[in-house]
């Protein structure tokens, strides 16, 4: 949607620059120069809209939310610009209307998008690590990286060049077949900047959360929440003991006083363990998986949870996670 308003907001503004040159009789910009600024508008707000994203989901703080949207675009202007430049000053014409002569400028379009989106992240590991060393905090710590710098450095390298060209080929096929490389131009923006952002911002685990929710039982529908970036909410004890459990239930309905806790991890998983020799069992569709404390062994059995996951406690009780969104939690 960034893309196409960008691209729409650019031709306006490009057609009142044609309407001055034309009527005051001067040569204000020329064909190669529009297309260069229509393409570093569009890998600009791309960037910045892919990032504005990100930022939603991790509910940033608003000024560190906008000062990496405001890096994202700027780093993307900057690298289109200078790679539309330098294909330019490559090609023979910027007028010829050949794949090989426009593929420069998408790529660098491409690139432009892709980087833009890696700036802030590699901003926000070095402003870190300078809170670190320094003892100060500005900004509150952000999520661990989902890879190291060499492995983001090179997927953002390919992502930028697969959308590149990618949007070159659009337009060129796409402006053969209506004839028309205004529709064209608008089409292959759009394609920039959502095959740059499908191939380096995904949708992180951290996004969502665990809900420790009792399924079957005298207190059915309570609900807990799990959260690996809260000390407090990472791990969640169910039992009968009336004091410190996060879900009590009662001991009537075959629930020991600590029977068995459930935890969030940093990297998006959940896991179950079971604290007493009483039944704890996880139910899947044709699995399951006996957690029952066992004397010789010297720590309790463990095992991963997903979402949906059924665990039975003694006799009537059954919990269960949910994993949903975190803008959808309450």
């Amino acid at each position: 949607m960034g893309a196409c308003l960008t691209w729409g907001l650019a031709v306006l503004a490009l057609d009142a620059l044609r309407q001055a040159r034309w009527s005051g009789g001067g040569s204000l910009i020329d064909g190669g120069t529009e297309g260069a600024l229509l393409l570093s508008a569009i890998a600009a707000t791309g960037a910045a809209g892919a990032v504005w994203t990100e930022v939603r989901v991790e509910r940033a703080p608003h000024l560190a939310a906008g000062l990496e949207v405001a890096l994202a675009a700027l780093v993307a202007l900057w690298v289109s610009v200078l790679g539309v430049v330098l294909a330019s000053a490559m090609a023979p014409s910027a007028s010829v209307l050949a794949l090989r002569v426009h593929v420069g400028p998408f790529l660098a379009a491409g690139l432009g998008a892709s980087f833009g989106t890696l700036a802030p992240r590699f901003a926000r590991r070095l402003v870190e690590w300078a809170q670190v060393r320094w003892e100060t905090r500005f900004f509150p710590s952000p999520p661990a990286p989902d890879a190291g710098i060499v492995s983001s450095l090179a997927l953002h390298t390919l992502a930028g060049v697969a959308a590149g060209a990618v949007g070159a080929l659009a337009w060129y096929q796409v402006g053969i077949a209506l004839g028309d490389r205004f529709v064209a131009m608008g089409l292959a923006g759009w394609l920039v900047v959502v095959v740059s952002a499908l191939l380096t911002t995904g949708v992180p685990l951290r996004a969502f959360q665990g809900w420790l929710r009792v399924r079957v039982g005298t207190r059915a529908g309570w609900r807990v929440p799990l959260d690996a970036m809260s000390v407090v909410r990472s791990e969640r004890f169910v039992g009968s003991f009336p004091v410190g459990m996060d879900v009590h239930l009662p001991a009537s309905e075959g629930v020991a006083p600590v029977h068995a806790s459930v935890r969030a991890t940093p990297d998006g998983n959940f896991a179950v363990r079971g604290l007493s020799r009483e039944p704890v069992r996880l139910q899947r569709f044709l699995e399951w998986v006996d957690l029952a404390v066992d004397p010789s062994l010297p720590a309790p059995l463990e095992t991963p949870l997903v979402d949906g996951d059924r665990v039975r406690l003694g006799d009537r009780v059954e919990i269960e996670l949910v994993v949903i969104p975190r803008e959808d939690g309450p």
